[in-house]
């Protein structure tokens, strides 16, 4: 996605065989065409040329397809004080994510590890509420990134912090340096992957990188 209050991006993964998934993302009724014309429109809208040139360029494999989304949940129920004994929810059933940042089948599979050590240990019969509290920390970075980012996006105006503000600074600082340093953009990556904690992004070495670009 681009800064605050661009409402327009993309996601474009590459695959064997010389070929290409594209995502066009769009953001408070911006919603990408699925036919051929709307759709390249759509694609030189973004701030990224490189995008538009591959779908000019490029030979489409199948029709678009549409889907929608309607918001970032996250359902407390660590804090619930009485849950059906023997009973856990997981997946988008607990939290669930603006698929653009592909998080939700990773975040499931850490919840399913929160699972199989909460049931590895004493069975006191508090099964819900024991793994409700282990998997609420394995929630707290990828709604951050995905809840925080959307409003960052959707809402650039409203009233935050010194220290957001800050964060938010070296953030639109950090994705303009990945656009064209592989370090940064991998170091993102693995944050985004939830393969490194969010402080990662902060370490010295990263940051001289991203405070050095020009823009």
């Amino acid at each position: 996605m681009g800064p605050p209050g661009v409402l327009r991006g993309a996601v474009l993964a590459q695959q064997e065989g010389g070929r290409w998934i594209l995502t066009l993302i769009g953001l408070m009724g911006n919603r990408p065409p699925t036919d051929d014309a709307g759709f390249r429109a759509f694609a030189k809208s973004l701030l990224s040329r490189e995008i538009a040139e591959l779908v000019e360029t490029g030979t489409p494999l199948d029709d678009a397809v549409p889907a929608s989304y309607p918001s970032n949940v996250r359902r407390r129920y660590d804090r619930v004080a009485r849950f059906p004994e023997g009973y856990v929810v997981l997946g988008d059933a607990i939290c669930s994510f603006n698929p653009m940042y592909g998080q939700g089948m990773s975040v499931a599979a850490l919840e399913c590890v929160a699972l199989a050590d909460t049931l590895a240990g004493p069975a006191d019969g508090n099964l819900g509420r024991r793994f409700f509290q282990r998997a609420a920390p394995v929630l707290d970075t990828p709604w951050m990134l995905a809840a925080g980012n959307d409003l960052r996006l959707t809402n650039p105006d409203a009233p935050v912090g010194r220290a957001t503000k800050f964060v938010r600074w070296y953030m639109d600082r950090l994705h303009r340096a990945a656009r064209t340093d592989v370090i940064v953009a991998t170091a993102f990556l693995r944050v985004a992957g939830l393969l490194e904690p969010p402080g990662s992004l902060f370490k010295p070495a990263l940051a001289i990188r991203v405070l050095a670009i020009r823009h």
